[in-house]
């Protein structure tokens, strides 16, 4: 990540992720940004402001279209273009549940990157999206928030607290069987997919005008 202030931007969408879009801001938390962008990638860390900003680009957007973190920022409290941002907002279920297969595969992928890492801060990310696959699986209204006990599981995992025998547990109970095959199972939504990348298209292609 580059250390320094985040550059101008042809910013089509802006969310507060992270700790806000998890239900876990407090006063000590760090403030984490995504920016979508017709182009650019690029994660900017401003430690002044301290905020890290994650820029994706839409040909990134839909080449991990699924994956559980670009899904919970899509359907967090965003500002930007005000189609993108109706669009979102008008069909934020359907956009968190667009591709359960997909977003399976791929949080079982960055939970395995967590714990090959070995860090405090990948392993929680890893347990984070442990539990939001099993909100998946149960089709709760919004995955990506926490209970209160989930929280205290991810505020120990910050410091390492969280042993490698409890993480176990949380994986046996989170990724079980049962819960990974209804996400297989569930349908992909490629109606809400094609709709939100040709509005993407059209206003990308009105910024190069």
């Amino acid at each position: 990540m580059e250390v320094g202030t985040l550059p101008k931007l042809n910013e089509l969408l802006r969310v507060p992720v992270g700790a806000a879009r998890y239900g876990m801001l407090s006063k000590h938390s760090d403030s984490d940004v995504f920016i979508l962008t017709p182009t650019e990638n690029l994660k900017v860390r401003d430690r002044e402001a301290n905020t890290s900003y994650f820029v994706w680009s839409v040909p990134a957007l839909r080449y991990y279209w699924g994956h559980p973190v670009s899904l919970g920022d899509l359907t967090g409290d965003c500002t930007g273009d005000e189609r993108l941002v109706s669009f979102l907002r008008s069909r934020r279920y359907e956009v968190a549940y667009g591709a359960p297969e997909r977003t399976a595969a791929f949080g079982l992928d960055y939970i395995a990157v967590g714990e090959r890492y070995g860090y405090n801060s990948p392993i929680k990310a890893g347990l984070r999206t442990a539990m939001i696959l099993s909100h998946m699986a149960a089709e709760v209204e919004d995955p990506f928030l926490l209970s209160d006990e989930e929280k205290a599981t991810l505020i120990r995992a910050r410091t390492g607290e969280v042993k490698p025998e409890e993480r176990v547990e949380v994986y046996r109970r989170t990724l079980s069987p049962e819960n990974l095959n209804k996400l297989r199972r569930m349908p992909e939504n490629v109606t809400v997919k094609n709709e939100l990348f040709v509005l993407l298209d059209e206003i990308c292609k009105e910024e190069t005008q």
